[in-house]
């Protein structure tokens, strides 16, 4: 047999033969002793598996089991079966497809108190959990309102229409539009009751602009939809400016909000593009960056202003998209998309004196005075939370094809040539442009055999999402196996988007700025920018369950979807394709925190975490900040939700000190400023001769000087030197999940905090930290307050922390705060002993010279007190200290397993290592390493320490 394994399949085999020589014979005995060691050996398929277990769980992913039948025999004993045939139990996942949850919504909130500017109650229900995993959402109310009979007046007060026509809604217009026959109110009350009428501003007949309701429309960026009408663009003010298009000829007058249009017929993108995604996840996550991203630009209500090119409509809210979910879910999938831009107009908006739409004005008035969620939220899922400053009008042919993933392999197309093929055909056979030559490769695969050459037909179905030009036009460019291919749509649909285009490319601004010049417009701009906040994290898909197989999560109105990778499937993409092995998990941002509270220096922050899920084995992590930092007011009144602040007040004080009040010959002094961190006990325009007025200081701060300003007979204020010093060290920033205690605001000289950490994570820096004289943290804090895993070994190796640019011990009292001490159970050598520990703790003092041994996770319960005691006897003499998971060592007789040690099998140990031990098995003597002393001993096998070998050990009872 040996001789055969020699022989090889060649013309010629001289030369190995020759090759071979001066080996031969100790190969052979090699080999030889192989054949012995495998007849000596159990053959393990003699015992026969048993069945998979039921799994543990039906779904979120379980485990099953099967072991070995073994049958206790000679055989059994005589060729260690036990050892060779191990392990003898097998366990692998199971029903990893996520557990189908309803959504599920919370208990209605108390009815609001009555409004007594709409006459209403209020009261709203929140989403405490999306659905997932095909989890149903019924459709249900989260908000009601009832008529109710208010307790209080209405504090809204009327804006300031001076010189101006007051409009029966509210609004003020220049007082010539009054009587002109343009509706310039948008309520017709404007030209109500006209004893004269005015000649109108055009005096010949002139067309309205097309698309100008549509460029006014408002834009939701969660949604990637139009809203409401925001802006009115049928309003044309005092002047007649005209224009005439290009492309009909028409004469048309353009709106007031309109800066400029201009007509004229382009291509965007010059020719058709195609690209290729290797699953619906990559396509989502390049439609959600390019289709609008963050400009360099921020608003002053703390919401960016957004620029970008509707390419394609991103939407999670349309079927277009739960259609090309739907499809990965039935089968592995790749999708080639081809698309062309086609612009008809450029538009740019003013820049001021916005004119708003009738519908947003009301939509606005019967906002309540107090804060509602539910109320205010409205504006947004009606109207959108932005509006159109420039951009582009036109149409957007986008389509995209869906094939199966195992036919383009057997194709033979590789991903540049399979979008280089669709475009193609699609530029030849559906835009009709003529193309030199199209490559034989294209027609003539193990695809488009069934197609006669088409690779577009070969495709399993096509969805569109073709924006623009006639609804009827653009959904018949879509496409389904079997069905006739749309060769002659594409000509119709071009045509038809003069008539009906849409925004292809937009620059984007808050409608909050266009919330002004209505009563209490800085009262309700406010309010909705606290509920912008809150309706983004309602539709943020932190709120999700991770998704298996590294899809990614997004939510589609009450539900979290899963858009598969490549190489998945199923409706939660719980399926794999065979071959596909990947572990591969990109991280995901956890939710905000809330907002801390509004410190002294009128800042506030809030963090998060990319902890859901995680990124593991390569993964990729979470893009964008950790924490977020913005400005904050710090309200001097309990009730001042619902004061009515508006616009027009500030000005007045302006125009209050250029033209003095009251009308009496009296000299008054006109409202003096309040020193920085300050403000003024009685407010007023005006103050009367020898009248006082107090300096008040924010809390934190104390008055330093004299705080009493008086009016003298000149108008102007006697005042002597006064500021707001702060008194106190304020509240530093903390970062999750490290919090500080005792929480406060404000600290006074000489109080300490101390900060805290959860299970395996300590203070970076120190722990403790005091308010000191001159008003600032001692030690000083670097940034912010967070914590570091203790088993961090970037810097420093585990159970040391980085001080003064060297590694030292960390302490148990100052770095460990309020660490878990039921985490681990440890091994105390010198009082023999086993102990609760929390993992700093046990690192620190492992790093301080202690003799701890790790013996498990968690409460010392039911832990092998023995083998603790053997194994730190045995671990001095071990050659191998492997750090494993940081927090463990494993020796010559383990290995590191799953992050922690587990024992080898005896036959596992090398077979060169020293045998200084001497143990007596079966009545026989035989000298071992101490590798398998260790297993033996590990295992319990029964053993007796030769009567001269030193050291001795505890013989494992039976």
């Amino acid at each position: 047999m040996v001789r055969n394994l020699f022989e090889v399949a060649s013309p010629s085999r001289a030369p190995f033969r020759l090759m071979m020589g001066p080996y031969r014979h100790a190969l052979t005995l090699y080999l030889l002793s192989l054949c012995v060691s495998a007849s000596l050996a159990c053959f393990c398929e003699k015992y026969p598996w048993s069945q998979w277990s039921t799994c543990s769980v039906t779904c979120g992913g379980g485990q099953t089991s099967r072991y070995r039948k073994f049958h206790i025999d000679e055989y059994y004993h005589k060729f260690n079966c036990v050892n060779i045939c191990s392990p003898s139990t097998q366990r692998k996942e199971c029903n990893t497809q996520g557990c189908s949850t309803p959504c599920v919504i919370g208990d209605w909130a108390s009815w609001s108190t009555c409004d007594p500017c709409v006459r209403k109650q209020f009261r709203y229900r929140p989403l405490l959990k999306p659905a997932q995993f095909g989890g149903r959402c019924e459709e249900t109310k989260m908000d009601s309102d009832r008529p109710c009979l208010p307790d209080r007046l209405c504090n809204i007060q009327q804006t300031d229409c001076v010189n101006m026509f007051r409009c029966l809604n509210g609004r003020c217009i220049a007082a010539e539009l009054e009587c002109n026959g343009q509706h310039d109110c948008g309520d017709g009350s404007d030209e109500e009751g006209c004893k004269i009428k005015r000649d109108p501003p055009c005096l010949r007949k002139v067309q309205p602009l097309p698309g100008a309701q549509l460029i006014g429309s408002g834009y939701n960026v969660l949604a990637g939809e139009m809203g409401g009408e925001v802006l009115n663009n049928t309003y044309y003010g005092k002047e007649c400016v005209t224009m005439r298009s290009g492309i009909i000829g028409e004469l048309y007058r353009v709106p007031s909000n309109l800066e400029n249009i201009t007509f004229t017929v382009s291509d965007l993108e010059d020719d058709v593009t195609s690209e290729f995604y290797s699953d619906p996840s990559d396509y989502e996550s390049k439609i959600s960056s390019s289709s609008q991203h963050y400009g360099d630009h921020t608003s002053s209500f703390n919401i960016p202003i957004l620029f970008g090119r509707r390419k394609s409509k991103k939407t999670r809210r349309t079927s277009s998209f739960s259609e090309i979910i739907k499809a990965s879910a039935q089968k592995d999938s790749a999708f080639v998309r081809v698309h062309k831009t086609i612009a008809v107009s450029e538009f740019r908006m003013n820049e001021n004196k916005l004119h708003a739409s009738e519908t947003f004005l009301e939509a606005l008035s019967n906002l309540p005075l107090e804060y509602h969620y539910a109320m205010y939220s409205r504006i947004f899922q009606d109207f959108g939370t932005h509006y159109f400053t420039a951009g582009k009008t036109g149409g957007v042919y986008d389509v995209l094809y869906q094939y199966d993933r195992e036919e383009i392999n057997s194709s033979g197309l590789t991903q540049a040539e399979m979008k280089e093929c669709v475009k193609t055909e699609t530029v030849t056979r559906v835009l009709f442009i003529k193309v030199r030559r199209t490559k034989t490769k294209c027609t003539q695969n193990h695809m488009t055999e069934q197609t006669k050459g088409s690779i577009l037909e070969a495709a399993e179905k096509s969805v569109s999402m073709v924006r623009g030009g006639r609804a009827e036009f653009a959904a018949a460019l879509a496409w389904q196996k079997g069905k006739s291919f749309p060769t002659e749509q594409y000509q119709h649909w071009k045509l038809s988007v003069q008539h009906n285009p849409t925004v292809v490319d937009f620059e984007l601004r808050p409608i909050l700025g266009l919330v002004k010049g209505i009563p209490c417009a800085v009262t309700k701009r406010r309010h909705l920018e606290r509920a912008m906040m809150e309706y983004m994290e309602n539709f943020d898909p932190c709120r999700c369950s991770p998704c298996p197989n590294n899809a990614k999560t997004v939510m589609v109105e009450n539900s979290c979807v899963c858009v598969c990778k490549a190489g998945t499937y199923g409706d939660s993409c719980e399926h794999r394709v065979q071959g596909y092995h990947s572990t591969v998990q990109d991280g995901a941002w956890s939710c905000w925190s809330s907002w801390t509270h509004c410190d002294a220096s009128h800042r506030r922050t809030r963090s998060r975490r990319c902890n859901n899920p995680a990124p593991r084995d390569g993964g990729k992590a979470c893009d964008g900040p950790e924490q977020e930092e913005q400005h904050c007011v710090i309200s001097l009144f309990g009730d001042g939700d619902s004061l009515c602040v508006n616009d027009y007040e500030v000005r007045r004080e302006v125009d209050d000190r250029e033209n003095p009040h009251p009308s009496d010959d009296a000299t008054y002094c006109p409202k003096p400023d309040a020193p920085v961190n300050g403000f003024l006990r009685i407010s007023k325009h005006w103050y009367a001769v020898a009248e006082m007025l107090e300096v008040i200081c924010f809390s934190g701060f104390e008055l330093r000087g004299y705080q009493f300003y008086r009016c003298l007979p000149d108008g102007t204020w006697h005042k002597e030197d006064v500021e707001c010093q702060r008194t106190v060290c304020v509240r530093p920033r903390v970062s999750e999940p490290a919090t500080i205690q005792p929480l406060q605001s404000e600290y006074s000289v000489g109080e300490r905090i101390r900060v805290r950490c959860p299970p395996r994570m300590a203070a970076a820096g120190q722990a403790d930290y005091t308010c000191g004289p001159s008003l600032s943290w001692e030690p000083e804090i670097p940034g912010e307050i967070h914590c570091q895993s203790v088993i961090d070994t970037s810097v420093c190796q585990p159970g040391k922390k980085l001080s003064e640019g060297q590694c030292v011990c960390m302490s148990v009292e100052q770095d460990c705060g309020i660490a878990d001490r039921w985490e681990l159970c440890v091994f105390d050598a010198a009082a023999q002993t086993l102990l609760n520990s929390s993992s700093c703790a046990y690192l620190a003092n492992r790093c301080l010279g202690q003799e701890l041994q790790l013996v498990k996770e968690g409460p010392c319960e039911d832990s092998d007190l023995p083998w603790a005691v053997e194994r730190t006897r045995l671990s001095a003499s071990s050659s191998k200290r492997e750090l494993c998971a940081s927090v463990d060592t494993c020796y010559d007789w383990e290995r590191c397993r799953e992050s922690k040690c587990t024992c080898l099998l005896p036959n596992q140990c090398p077979h060169g290592d020293a045998k200084d031990y001497c143990i007596a098995f079966r009545s026989r003597e035989q000298r071992v390493s101490l590798c398998k002393l260790g297993t033996i001993i590990c295992k319990k096998i029964p053993f007796q320490m030769c009567a001269s070998s030193e050291p001795t050990f505890q013989t494992p009872e039976h």
